[in-house]
């Protein structure tokens, strides 16, 4: 997984003409790297794998024994809620990025059910792959 992250990431990055945005990670620092990316990770976790994940899993079927359509959907709801990557972001920047989020997002599912809904490791993982993200944008 994090190998896929970090490719789409640098592809990302290669794409990218536009610095705005890495100016403004580098301008805030300190806001990102220790409130904006913990809180928004924990916040979608909670959420998602901590309220929609375990209420649909009640509502749907299994496919196997640590995946489930629930995860499915809960993967297509947050990536719905990303789409305005699509005005910050150039298109194709922005179509990796959904695709990232939703892969992001089953895995993070995937990592809940086997963690037994444990809500701190899902996301201490996605602040971790909010970081790696910054440190490509900015540095790479």
């Amino acid at each position: 997984m994090i190998i896929l992250f970090v490719g789409i990431n640098i592809t990302q990055n290669l794409l990218d003409a536009s610095k705005e945005m890495r100016n403004d990670y580098l301008q805030n620092i300190i806001f990102y790297l220790s409130i904006s990316f913990p809180i928004k990770a924990f916040g979608e976790e909670i959420l998602y794998r901590g309220l929609i994940l375990p209420y649909l899993e009640t509502k749907t079927n299994r496919l196997n024994k640590n995946f489930n359509i629930s995860n499915i959907i809960t993967s297509i709801l947050m990536t719905i809620t990303h789409i305005g990557f699509f005005y910050i972001m150039p298109f194709y920047n922005a179509i990796l990025a959904i695709i990232l989020v939703f892969i992001a997002s089953l895995y993070f599912g995937y990592l809940a059910k086997v963690t037994k809904q444990n809500i701190l490791i899902c996301g201490i993982i996605h602040t971790l792959f909010n970081y790696i993200h910054f440190f490509i944008y900015c540095y790479f």
